[in-house]
C-alpha cells in the first residue's frame, strides 16, 4: 500500500510540474503580451472591502498607456466614464467632467483593473510563471509581486487572452477580474502571436 501511495505521489508531482511552461516557452508568451499594445474586453470586477462586496461589470478600451473605462453596472453607475492615463484620472458622465488626480491614489481600485493588467505585461517582470486550470481551460499562471500586493493573471494558453486576475495587498483578496470578452482591435490577434503554444 505504502509503495503505490509514493507512486501515486511521485506521479502527480511529475505530471503537475510537466504542465507548466518551460523557461523558453515563459520568455516567449510574456514578450509576445509585452508586445500587446491595444485591445478591448469587457469584465466583471468584484470588491471584496472590510463590510461588503460589490460587482461592477465594466468595458474597458487600452490603447498604450491610456485606459477608458465604462460602467456599465450596476444601473446607478451604468454610463460613468473614466479615462486613466499617466499620472492623470477623469472621470465623466452625462456631459460633466472632473479631475480625479493621480490613478496611482486609487490603489486596487475596480476601475484600474484593465489598466494594471496592462501596465504589468508591458514593464513587470512575473515572480512566478506556472500552468493552472482556471473554468476548465489551460492557462498559464502570472504572479507579479511588488511589496505587499500581489496580483495574479490568468492567461489562456491557446489564445494568450486574460481570462482573470485576482489583486491581493497582504495575503488577503481585494479584487478578482474575469474578463469576459477580449478582443485585440484588428491588430494582430492574440491567437495569431500565440503561435503553437497549447
Amino acid at each position: 500500500m505504502r509503495k503505490i501511495s509514493v507512486f501515486l505521489i511521485a506521479l502527480t508531482l511529475a505530471l503537475l510540474t510537466s504542465c507548466a511552461p518551460s523557461e523558453e516557452e515563459s520568455e516567449d508568451i510574456l514578450n509576445r503580451l509585452a508586445a500587446l499594445g491595444n485591445f478591448d474586453t469587457e469584465m466583471t470586477v468584484t470588491a471584496e472591502y472590510p463590510s461588503r462586496t460589490v460587482s461592477f461589470r465594466l468595458a474597458a478600451s487600452v490603447a498604450g498607456d491610456e485606459c477608458k473605462v465604462r460602467v456599465l453596472e450596476p444601473a446607478e453607475l451604468e454610463g460613468i466614464d473614466i479615462t486613466i492615463g499617466a499620472g492623470e484620472c477623469t472621470v465623466e458622465y452625462d456631459g460633466a467632467s472632473f479631475e480625479a488626480g493621480d490613478p496611482s491614489a486609487l490603489g486596487m481600485a475596480p476601475v484600474t483593473a484593465a489598466a494594471e493588467v496592462a501596465r504589468l505585461f508591458r514593464s513587470a517582470s512575473p515572480r512566478e510563471v506556472g500552468a493552472e486550470k482556471r473554468a476548465g481551460t489551460d492557462c498559464v499562471l502570472l504572479v507579479y509581486a511588488s511589496g505587499s500586493d500581489e496580483t495574479r493573471v490568468w492567461v489562456a494558453l491557446d489564445t494568450l487572452a486574460p481570462a482573470a486576475a485576482e489583486f491581493l495587498r497582504d495575503g488577503e483578496r481585494r479584487l478578482t477580474c474575469e474578463f469576459d470578452t477580449f478582443d485585440t482591435g484588428g491588430s494582430e490577434s492574440l491567437a495569431d502571436i500565440s503561435g503553437d503554444l497549447s
